[in-house]
């Protein structure tokens, strides 16, 4: 094939050179020298390449892409920085993601480092002897497996094997320590400090600390390696040589050579030595060990001296406490001594009788006795047995002792004898602490109520466990009601009763009952219970029960109408309330509930008004909301509500929203709806059901001034100020969208937005003001109209009439209203527009597609790249037109198989097209069915095969080059290059079968147009081809090559001497 070779991007020539090896040049201005840059496709070799100099000669080629892809450079590359002597020098960070590759090609293993051999790279195991200096410990960032040994020969002591720095000073240097993985947070630490603030006491220090609380340094262990610990003593009492944190003067240490001391405040507590132990107080010895005992400083505790000494009587060990002339005697222990069957006694002496007895004494033995005597005679002025104190003497008080009278106190605190009080005889007996009672008219018995303490409170019982009794107290009857007696009754049967007992029901108690019920006590009020408030009467209003009211109530608060005679089983909670019903709760200040069909309800809130409708199991909490219809099961919450309908299974919450329905969902504020509209959540503020009832399925309306209409079911609207009617199964979001007013049916659209309008079904709408009249579209963008169905549309101001047509960009026009087969387009771009179009794509801005001038042209399987290009709108444009396709602007094609590519070209196939224009401003065809074209190709610039004269002339030509036009010769087909070749008027080839034709002049009139070669072809076996050089032959001839010169023949030129072909070579 023929191959193009573009210099300086404006010539256009053939080179002979390249069209062998199918090459694609271009090369920059100038001849082609060793300086020139080139870039061409080497088709022959399948690469892409760049180089300076010839491209023929190999080693020129500096960069090239092969046929796999792989990148090839023969020169130096420099990144960041100028090319040096090296293959690649780079400035800058290199980023090896995958792998950096040694001379041999290896990627290396784990912990290798790369070296150098001196003539290349390799990669060496870094834990190996085989690299410098190796083998190498991994000190950052990663972890050494197997033991560490640091070993030298080192002669001076003071130099170390291991040396840990930290250069922040003072922040301690620290080695750490674990048994366990490292990931397990188990640790210990060994840490040093130079700073005397961290030494707890001054100086450096070494700091064992560890994660876990208890932390133990042990020395030694149990198989015979036994440990010490070893501390140069500093001698100083300001410091222990053990000592703690805390307190550093407090723990041991060393006071002189063999002698230690535990310390506290730096101040000897206890001393030992080889020799003796002492105990001090505040530095004084208190307690010392002598050769021969203990020796004690100072009193004992209470300063008592206490010695042993033989006591009187076999076996007797006397304790002689104190001295006779010792004066400060305080309270001791219990002192126990026994021997054998032999009793202890503790003697005591004090300066007076008074101290004497100050002394707390026990006998432990089985049996004993304790006698105190204040003189020396053994008469015992008290004797204590287990059983019984006895008195040595009695009888010294106001009377003489007598068998039977009675114990009392005298003024002195004695406790003397007294008569017995009182006149005739009583008998019997009791048990302290009880309540007698007369067992006849002159004995006395316990009664079954007695006085007993515990835990300092004193208490009135009545019956015990063993005793037991019931209790009623019947006060003075003052109430007017009848058939009930007033008291209180504590019953055997474990019961308790207070309140009034009915003389109809003895059973029953108005009051408080409390009886067993299976494993707890019940505690019953029947049947009203008041909690009256704590305020001033004069301010506040009893409660109002109606007189024909039977039923119970419970109630905390004042000025509450309570009860009807068809009323029972209510409470209320509050303030000037009205209730009625059964089974029903007001709580708060102001309700009117005054209708007995309430039942079963809570009522809480203020100014509520339930005497209409009524609730039945529902709930009810808010403020001036207006039960005008019956409310069952629902729940109604906020202020100000509505109620259109009798309402089942509703909530109802926010504020001035109507209720309707059943099974209906309502929160916000201002919601209105329909009667018979169920199944519905609506939320939000203000929106509005119009028009229908029934069953919306679960429909959910929410979002501000939303309005649906004639029962749009299961759909969700949301946003503010959309209106949906009449569409199922939806979803609406945004504002001011108006979805399904075209009067019928639609379901299953989901619109976004605002403004858009949407009848139809199956869509997707999202942007703004867009129109969507069909189904099964997606639109998105700005001001779209659609009326076709199937559509993809994003952009803005896009009119698609078309169906199955995919739109993008803005003010695209898509069909007309006659346009009612066609389908199928792909516009994207710009103010493009179609007519009775099918199968084509329009790319880019301004271009046109078929006409409705006339008869209706058709565009089918057709496409357009550009701008401004026309596929088959001319009015002379044939009626069908196939497989058009430009690419560039300001193309004009029709017909069949018309391409045109460039700027300014028209191409006018006929039915058998297979047209193609390539350039600018070209033209294929003339403007009438008939002289249409085909098989034809011009490439360039202003080239014109459109010849009227002739029918088929138009047909299997070539014109390459610029200002050219077709020619009628003996032939139909023919190669025409060059520029403004002759037509007949200079050389006629009218009845010259050509093959090629060259034109050749700059110049465009048509006397002034010249062909230089004209190619004739063999056309018989007895006329062959040939070769006509009509300008050579008409304007070139010389007498020799200085004629030529001077007749303007260049150098190397074509001349003629009479015939005599020539080429001027002086």
């Amino acid at each position: 094939m023929s191959t193009l070779n573009f210099i300086n991007s404006s010539a256009l020539r053939g080179d002979a050179s390249l069209i062998s090896n199918s090459k694609l040049l271009l090369q920059s201005s100038g001849n082609t020298t060793a300086t020139q840059s080139f870039i061409f496709n080497d088709g022959a070799a399948s690469k892409l390449a760049l180089g300076i100099g010839d491209p023929a000669t190999a080693s020129n080629i500096k960069f090239f892409i092969d046929s796999a892809g792989d990148i090839n450079i023969s020169s130096n590359v420099g990144i960041g920085t100028a090319p040096t002597t090296d293959d690649l020098a780079v400035k800058g960070n290199i980023h090896a993601v995958s792998g950096l590759r040694d001379g041999s090609s290896s990627l290396g293993s784990n912990n290798y480092v790369l070296t150098s051999t001196g003539s290349a790279t390799a990669w060496a195991d870094a834990s190996s002897s085989s690299i410098i200096g190796g083998p190498y410990v991994e000190i950052a960032g990663d972890t050494m497996t197997g033991p560490l040994i640091i070993q030298d020969a080192l002669t001076n002591s003071g130099d170390p094997l291991l040396t840990l720095y930290n250069q922040t000073s003072g922040d301690y240097s620290t080695i750490e320590f674990s048994d366990q993985a490292p990931t397990v947070l188990q640790k210990g630490y060994l840490k040093f400090s130079h700073l005397d603030s961290k030494s707890f006491g001054g100086g450096a220090s070494f700091h064992f600390n560890s994660t876990e609380d208890d932390l133990v340094l042990a020395v030694g262990n149990a198989d015979a390696t036994h440990g010490r610990v070893a501390v140069w003593s500093g001698g100083s009492s300001a410091e222990a040589d053990y000592c703690f944190a805390q307190d550093v003067d407090t723990g041991m240490r060393r006071t002189s050579a063999n002698n230690v001391s535990l310390m506290a405040g730096g101040i000897a507590g206890v001393a030992a030595s080889a020799t003796a132990s002492s105990m001090k107080y505040a530095g004084s010895t208190k307690i010392a060990t002598t050769s021969t005992g203990v020796s004690i400083t100072g009193n004992t505790v209470g300063s008592i001296n206490a010695t042993f000494s033989g006591g009187t009587g076999t076996g007797v060990t006397v304790l002689t406490i104190g001295s006779s002339s010792q004066t400060n005697f305080t309270k001791q222990d219990f002192i126990t001594d026994e021997h054998g069957s032999s009793q202890a006694y503790l003697l005591a002496y004090g300066s007076t009788n008074a101290e004497a007895g100050n002394l707390a004494i026990k006998n432990i033995k089985d049996g004993g006795e304790i006698f105190f005597s204040v003189s020396s005679s053994a008469t015992e002025a008290l004797r204590l047995t287990s059983t019984h104190v006895t008195l040595g003497s009695y009888g010294s008080g106001s009377v003489t002792g007598t068998v039977a009278n009675l114990l009392a106190v005298d003024s002195s605190g004695k406790v003397i004898e007294t008569t017995a009080s009182g006149s005739g005889a009583v008998t019997g007996s009791g048990t302290a602490e009880y309540i007698p009672k007369w067992n006849s008219t002159t004995a006395l018995v316990n009664s079954r109520m007695f006085q007993s303490t515990v835990n300092s409170t004193t208490f009135l019982n009545v019956g015990n466990s063993s005793n037991r009794m019931g209790l009623l107290v019947v006060p003075t009857q003052t109430s007017t009601i009848t058939n009930y007696d007033f008291g209180l009754q504590l019953n055997n049967d474990s019961t308790f009763n207070v309140g009034a007992q009915s003389k109809l029901y003895s059973s029953i108690w108005e009051g408080i009952k409390i009886l067993p019920a299976t494993s707890h006590y019940l505690t019953r009020i029947t049947p009203r219970l008041e909690v009256y408030p704590f305020e001033d009467p004069s301010t506040t209003t009893d409660n109002t029960y109606d007189s024909n009211f039977t039923g119970s109530s419970f109630s905390m608060g004042s000025s509450n109408t309570i009860g009807s005679s068809g009323s029972s089983n209510l409470a209320i909670f509050g303030f000037n309330n009205k209730i009625k019903g059964d089974k029903f709760v007001v709580i708060g200040q102001g309700n009117e509930m005054d209708l007995d069909d309430n039942v079963s309800s809570l009522v809480v809130g203020t100014t509520n008004d339930a005497t209409q409708g009524g609730l039945a199991n529902s709930l009810l909490v808010g403020q001036n909301i207006d039960v005008q219809r019956k409310v069952t099961r629902g729940i109604i919450s906020g202020i100000n509500h509505g109620f259109v309908q009798d309402s089942n299974n509703c909530l109802v919450t926010g504020s001035g929203n109507a209720v309707y329905g059943n099974n209906n969902f309502i929160w916000g504020a201002s919601h209105q709806g329909l009667s018979g509209v169920n199944n519905i959540m609506q939320g939000g503020f203000s929106t509005q059901i119009t028009n229908g009832s029934g069953n919306l399925y679960g429909s959910v309306l929410v979002g501000w001034n939303n309005t649906l209409s004639y029962g749009s079911r299961a759909s969700l609207i949301t946003g503010r100020d959309n209106v949906v009617s009449r569409t199922d199964y939806s979803i609406v979001g945004g504002f001011n969208n108006d979805v399904g007013h075209g009067g019928t049916i639609y379901d299953s659209n989901l619109v976004v937005g605002s403004g858009n309008q949407v009848n139809g079904s199956d869509n997707i709408v999202g942007g703004d003001n867009n129109t969507v009249s069909q189904n099964r579209s997606i639109v998105s963008g700005a001001s779209n109209t659609v009326s076709a169905s199937n559509c993809l549309v994003v952009g803005s101001s896009n009119d698609v009439r078309i169906e199955e047509s995919i739109v993008g960009g803005n003010n695209n026009n898509i069909g007309d209203n006659s346009d009612t087969s066609d389908d199928r387009i792909l516009v994207m771009g710009q103010s493009n527009s179609t007519n009775n179009t099918s199968n084509t794509l329009l790319l880019g801005s301004g271009n046109t597609s078929g006409n409705n001038i006339g008869a209706p042209t058709n565009v089918t399987n057709a496409a357009t790249f550009g701008q401004n290009n026309t596929l088959a709108t001319a009015g002379n444009a044939p009626d069908n037109n196939f497989l058009l396709f430009s690419m560039g602007r300001s193309n004009s094609t029709s017909g069949t198989l018309a391409f045109a590519f460039g700027g300014g070209n028209t191409v006018r196939s006929n039915t058998n097209g297979n047209c193609i224009a390539i350039g600018n401003s070209n033209t294929i065809g003339w403007v009438t069915s008939a002289q249409a074209a085909r098989n034809t190709i011009v490439i360039g610039t202003q080239n014109e095969i459109a010849n009227s004269v002739h029918t088929g002339a138009n047909d299997y030509k070539i014109l390459i080059g610029r200002g050219l036009d077709d020619v009628k010769t003996a032939g139909a087909d023919y190669v025409l290059i060059g520029r403004n070749n002759d037509e007949n008027n200079d050389y006629s080839i009218l009845n010259l079968s050509c093959s090629l034709i060259v034109g050749a002049s700059t110049m465009g009139g048509a006397s002034d147009r010249r062909n230089a070669i004209v190619v004739t072809n063999k056309t018989s076996s007895s006329d062959e081809s040939n070769v006509i050089l009509p300008g050579v032959g008409k304007y070139r001839n010389y007498a020799n090559d200085s004629a030529a010169a001077t007749g303007g023949v260049p150098l190397y030129g074509i001349y003629h001497t009479n015939g005599a072909l020539k080429i001027r070579v002086t």
